[in-house]
């Protein structure tokens, strides 16, 4: 009984193992429907008294039924064999035949979403990061675009691809848009099988499951054709990307106007019309024709959108600084409706577009005056009489009564480049009376600042706000050289202060940037803390220290495995005190001039001496 058992486990590994890695005939699709005498042949064969040609019948007629609508109709009408034990195969392999045509079903709409089927394709091994990823590669690049930079490692037989798959369906179920991928190209090369034990495994079934893998695969065209154009592809191939996502079926949850079929080919058309365009002259109206080439983005999370303008060199930072004279030409841009390589990020549905001008226009005026526009002859009449009333009684008033932090700050700007000697005064008193903006208005000031605002600077010590008190030591420091206040600050963060200590990130890393005796004592004394978010934020800014009690510290350091509560991007394991003093050591030493590479711990192991001799001690 057990040697039968045994005989049969191995007969069904053989058959399993030929349906995967057999003769090239074998893994063919069936080309035309069977005859009616060689399914009854087939069902005769399934009260064989053999395992393997009863297995082999049963895996012919699953496929037969799955693949052809005549088979089905035959398979459906034909009385069950009189045998039970006949009769119970029957009814299994019916069973899983109709499992395995829905499974078809579904996987049908891969093609009517028009995602190839690899037939004809170069399927590549890929290197993502630490791991291999596989695909076929097409004219635009790979079918499954997860938006990593991959590198093509080798080429892979099918054979080797069938094992690949095989391993994918014998695993729980992974990504699912990975999976299903993966078994619709297993069955456009024959192997049904896979392809029905590679969707089983899915948390979901029929229609959810394929709406879900449409909206998935529409999203991921959607976001391929947004980042070639934010990432500098030509405009004429971000118009043919465009192009592929206008003929893509809209699955349920995309039915806005942006993304309909109308909408993707004028997209398509813009952009192909961009590269003809000449710039005008002027440096204003030229950054606003630059525009369409901006890196700026806009995320929207939970709490409402947020933008992010771009590296400094960006036409919309740059009209940003522009400020005051770039009013009159973004509010005439927020009728331009035109794509730019820039785009809008949707957490909640996932969906990425590409930023217009008018929403571009719109986040600038929002940024340099706290209004946000909508109408291009409403913000033209609005800056119009802005400009009529003058430059500083305009910022004056946005001083007191600016949305955001970040506004006010630009005001406090535009106000001391005007003239600081008039307005430093009225900046001050202003932030003094903030209770949530006044340390990023006392930033702001900092560059205008001087010794005659000491006193003015001093009444922010009374705070009882401890970053106000910070920020106001900074600019006594930078600004005014004043030396009781940097005590009296060194003193509180050794806790021999009369108040709490400031232990916050930002408070350490200023501390680091003092060159005192008394600031290095505090240093040392917080790298030996319990606490391990000072111990990290200690560690992580002790390389702006040039000191050699700091840097032995620091290698004494390298020994520490505790753990910093964080965690290393990209990697599933914790950063340790060890990993943040070496990364901190690596600066100190490209400060100095040495080029540390690989292990830290080795190099100056090797340099000691000459590291030590380059530190000078401190005041």
């Amino acid at each position: 009984m057990i040697i039968g058992a045994v005989r049969a486990l191995l007969v069904s590994v053989f058959l399993y193992g030929a349906v995967v890695a057999g003769p090239e005939a074998s893994r063919q699709p069936l080309r035309r429907p069977l005859g009616r005498a060689r399914l009854e042949r087939l069902a005769r064969d399934l009260a064989s008294p053999a395992l393997a040609q009863r297995e082999l019948a049963g895996s012919r007629l699953v496929r037969a039924y799955a693949q052809n609508e005549a088979v089905r109709v035959w398979f459906e009408g034909r009385v069950p064999p009189s045998d039970p034990d006949a009769r119970r195969r029957w009814r299994r392999i019916r069973k899983r035949a109709r499992r395995m045509r829905q499974t078809f079903d579904t996987l049908r709409l891969f093609c009517d979403a028009g995602v190839p089927d690899g037939r004809g394709l170069e399927f590549v091994r890929f290197q993502a990061g630490d791991r291999a990823a596989y695909g076929f590669l097409l004219s635009t690049g790979l079918v499954l675009d997860t938006g990593l930079r991959r590198r093509v490692v080798d080429k892979v037989r099918p054979v080797d691809f069938a094992r690949y798959v095989a391993r994918n369906a014998a695993r729980p179920a992974g990504p699912v848009i990975e999976t299903c991928v993966l078994a619709y190209w297993a069955h456009a090369r024959g192997w049904p099988v896979l392809a029905d034990a590679m969707v089983a495994v899915l948390p979901q079934k029929g229609p959810a499951l394929a709406d879900g893998v449409l909206a998935e695969l529409f999203r991921r065209q959607l976001r391929v054709a947004v980042v070639a154009a934010y990432n500098g592809a030509s405009f004429v191939e971000v118009a043919e990307r465009w192009i592929e996502v206008a003929r893509l079926e809209r699955p349920p949850g995309f039915a806005g106007s942006w993304t309909s079929p109308l909408a993707a080919r004028a997209i398509a058309q813009q952009f192909r019309a961009m590269h003809r365009n000449l710039p005008p002259s002027g440096r204003l109206p030229r950054l606003i024709f630059q525009l369409r080439d901006t890196r700026m983005h806009i995320t929207a999370w939970g709490n409402g959108p947020r933008a992010w303008f771009g590296p400094p060199k960006d036409p919309a930072r740059m009209l940003l600084e522009a400020g005051w004279d770039a009013f009159p030409l973004l509010a005439g841009a927020i009728d331009d409706g035109r794509p730019t390589r820039g785009y809008r990020r949707n957490m909640g549905q996932k969906a990425w577009r590409p930023l217009t001008v008018r929403e571009i226009a719109t986040e600038l005026l929002y940024a340099l005056t706290g209004v946000r526009f909508h109408d291009a002859t409403a913000a033209r009449r609005w800056v119009r009489q802005t400009r009529l009333g003058g430059r500083a009684p305009f910022y004056l008033r946005l001083l007191r009564r600016a949305p955001n932090g970040r506004i006010r700050c630009r005001a406090v700007r535009e106000l001391l480049q005007v003239d600081a000697k008039r307005w430093m005064p009225i900046v001050l008193d202003t932030a003094r009376t903030q209770r949530v903006y006044g340390a990023a208005m006392l930033n702001a000031a900092e560059p205008f600042a001087g010794p005659r605002h000491g006193d003015d600077l001093r009444l922010f010590l009374k705070s009882p706000k401890p970053w106000i008190r910070l920020a106001a030591v900074r600019v006594l420091h930078r600004r005014c050289e004043d030396t009781k206040s940097v005590a009296d600050f060194i003193r509180e963060c050794a806790g021999k202060g009369p108040r709490r200590p400031d232990r916050s990130a930002s408070a350490i890393a200023f501390l680091c940037e003092i060159d005192r005796r008394d600031a290095t004592e505090v240093v040392l004394q917080l790298l030996r803390d319990a606490n391990r978010d000072v111990r990290y934020w200690t560690a992580d800014a002790a390389w702006k220290r040039t000191d050699g009690d700091v840097f032995k510290a620091l290698l004494v350091m390298l020994t520490d495995s505790r753990p910093t509560g964080r965690g290393l991007i990209g990697a599933n394991k914790p950063l340790l005190s060890r990993d943040v003093a070496a990364r901190s050591l690596k600066k100190m030493l490209q400060r100095l001039g040495f080029s540390a590479h690989g292990d830290v711990a080795a190099y100056i192991a090797r340099h000691d001496a000459e590291i030590l001799a380059r530190i000078r001690a401190p005041k």
